[in-house]
């Protein structure tokens, strides 16, 4: 059984592009009797396959005319079939992120959560609890997103076009389609370079080689991948001997 000492996250908080919804109301309505409470938990997409990452959202509501520094603790498990932790899976550590609640006013935190192709899990449970400037728990949710078990490749279709050549160097676009019926969010292509090139700058993805292969993962703004969409990086590069394209390509650690 593995651990995972921490859930690698993307926070939507204040300053990181997280909605603050203000109001200013005589007297915050809230539908409890606390000082704070959860509005909804959410995931984007709402059903993933393993492999694939999720994003989780949580907006809080401050019930009081002053405005609060709470917190947000995050549990995640994945669940199913049987007891304990299904096979393949890990056990994760709980996460604390800050959240600022305006006077009467709404916030939202986001957590990005990544789940493993070898995990047997049916589903990922995640609990999140809101406690307010006193250290209280003023307010507890719990969802799960429906984990589809992979049996088959992922729907992709990469293409890998050589732009420009000159001796020494090499400019290259590499499409990625999503050919299946469900979202994919958050991508990471991998592949094999035939000949001895180095990828110096990349854009639109972000960009890691180890010898020959190459991961090229999502950014922010391109995580999701809708069925029948497309898009696209560049890469530039050097090479001595080949600039021979690769052939061979995985999405998410499956052969695409």
């Amino acid at each position: 059984m593995y651990r995972l000492v921490r859930i690698v996250a993307l926070f939507a908080l204040i300053g990181g592009g997280a909605a603050v919804v203000m109001s200013s109301p005589a007297q915050a309505a809230c539908s409890g009797t606390g000082t704070a409470e959860i509005l909804s938990l959410t995931f984007d997409p709402p059903a993933i396959a393993a492999g694939d990452t999720v994003q989780a959202t949580v907006t809080a509501q401050n019930c009081t005319t002053t405005a609060q520094t709470a917190t947000v603790q995050w549990y995640g498990r994945f669940v199913g079939p049987g007891d304990g932790i299904p096979a393949g899976c890990i056990a994760t550590d709980p996460l604390i992120v800050p959240l600022a609640l305006p006077a009467g006013g709404t916030n939202s935190a986001a957590l990005t959560f990544r789940t493993f192709a070898s995990c047997a899990a049916t589903g990922l449970q995640v609990n999140v609890q809101l406690r307010a400037d006193s250290g209280a728990v003023a307010d507890t949710r719990t969802a799960t997103v429906p984990i589809a078990a992979t049996t088959t490749p992922p729907g992709c279709k990469v293409v890998y076009t050589r732009v420009s050549e000159w001796p020494g160097g090499f400019v290259a676009d590499v499409t990625v389609t999503n050919t299946g019926t469900a979202p994919i969010s958050g991508w990471s292509i991998g592949f094999t370079f035939p000949g001895d090139q180095t990828v110096t700058s990349a854009w639109n993805a972000a960009i890691t080689q180890s010898g020959s292969t190459v991961t090229a993962a999502n950014l922010g703004y391109n995580r999701v991948l809708n069925p029948a969409a497309a898009t696209s990086f560049g890469l530039l590069g050097t090479w001595h001997t080949s600039d021979a394209p690769p052939t061979s390509f995985t999405l998410n650690g499956r052969r695409c």
